[in-house]
């Protein structure tokens, strides 16, 4: 945002030099390439077998903190449509507002619990299953709206013929993509690294995938989720995969990702003008969303017996925002669905909602804690008319419980 129309960008001269009009192009492909590269790593460091033998209450608390915000965020839209401009006050544009700020993206929170070293902990794991079981859920339900989106555009039979394009290329990606990946690792000898030329291929795969989600009119940044997270999770492959590309993503890549946000935000347009027509709709959208995935998540964790404060730090996690939030900004911006104060007004609740969020969790949640031994751990402490077990030697010795 520094280097944005926000501050240094609104000087001509700074313009003229360090961005001038033919670096637009490349600024903003190998923005997008970053962000395309980021969920792709992410997906295929994350275990997708260990979070799929997750228990019934991660999958329920999952559904709620995906439909109770999409349903008060769409509720609220709907009701403030006369306050809107033309284009953002259609039924599809407000379901697709309301679908970028009700689901939770687990690239964005892997990133985030890993920064803040919780990735290995109860809660972090207990949020990573329930942001992939509502990540799965959520690619459902974007199909579903983009195909009533395909008929109302263009007829049934334009709907008909997504819909089995999705299905297709699912199977394509499951049977054929999934089976190559383990022909790889099949391959590999033990203990070395994948050979170069396929670490090549499945990285310009990467892109493909991009090609054939954008084609079939999915969001583009889902084809590299879904090649990242049928590849085989650790070694060979998963882990080569990290040691060869993660450097370049991280520290060449995102840059340009970030800096092309930076550019498209200005806060210049938050003005009382545009506060009447597209802001304030936005506002009471993004803070319904807060409050009621918040609520939903911790009073759903509460009600499965977790405790409090987990449940408090599991319903902020919910709640936080990144890189593929903006890439969904990006979309609605791209496709009119909100203008240049709409955008920024929603990268600056990302920046806020997720800056304000962070410090809190580390004051609710200490990971340590689970492992500390307590002091009140004796027979002095103990609650009155509590049940007392005792492990003692049978005569076969063998432990049994008394």
């Amino acid at each position: 945002m520094m280097i944005g129309p926000s501050m240094l960008g609104g000087s001509r001269n700074f313009s003229y030099y360090v961005f001038p009009p033919i670096s637009n192009y490349i600024f903003t492909n190998l923005g997008l390439m970053g962000f395309f590269y980021f969920f792709f790593l992410t997906a295929a460091k994350t275990d997708v077998a260990a979070i799929a033998k997750s228990p019934e209450k991660h999958k329920y608390i999952a559904a709620i903190s995906v439909l109770v915000p999409m349903v008060c965020v769409g509720a609220t839209g709907m009701a403030m449509r006369e306050q809107m401009d033309k284009t953002m006050g259609k039924p599809s544009s407000v379901g697709g507002i309301a679908f970028a700020l009700a689901f939770s993206s687990f690239p964005v929170i892997y990133t985030i619990l890993r920064d803040m070293n919780l990735l290995n902990s109860e809660v972090g794991k207990f949020a990573m299953s329930v942001a992939l079981l509502g990540d799965m859920g959520a690619i459902l339900v974007l199909v579903f709206f983009e195909a009533v989106v395909q008929a109302n555009v263009a007829g049934a039979k334009a709907a008909v013929f997504y819909i089995v394009s999705v299905v297709i290329f699912s199977a394509f990606m499951i049977l054929v993509v999934k089976r190559a990946f383990e022909w790889v690792v099949d391959q590999t000898p033990q203990g070395k690294l994948v050979d170069q030329n396929y670490i090549v291929m499945i990285l310009m795969g990467v892109l493909v995938a991009c090609f054939l989600t954008d084609m079939l009119g999915l969001l583009i940044g889902t084809g590299p989720i879904w090649l990242g997270l049928i590849i085989p999770h650790g070694p060979p492959l998963g882990s080569t995969l990290a040691i060869r590309s993660e450097t370049f993503i991280h520290e060449f890549l995102m840059p340009f990702s970030f800096g092309l946000v930076g550019l498209y935000t200005d806060v210049h347009f938050l003005s009382a003008d545009a506060w009447d027509h597209q802001l304030a709709p936005l506002v009471y959208m993004t803070t319904v969303s807060f409050i009621t995935k918040f609520i939903s998540v911790a009073a759903a964790a509460a009600f499965f017996k977790v405790p409090t404060r987990d449940s408090l730090t599991l319903g902020l996690i919910m709640n936080l925002r990144g890189q593929l939030d903006i890439m969904l900004y990006l979309l609605c911006f791209r496709k009119h669905v909100v203008g240049l104060p709409g955008f920024t007004l929603l990268v600056l609740h990302t920046v806020v909602i997720t800056g304000v969020s962070t410090p809190i969790i580390s004051f609710l949640y200490d990971p340590n804690r689970p492992y500390r031994i307590s002091k009140h751990r004796t027979i002095q402490h103990t609650p009155p008319s509590t049940e007392m077990g005792l492990v003692l030697p049978s005569p076969t010795k063998k432990p049994c419980l008394a």
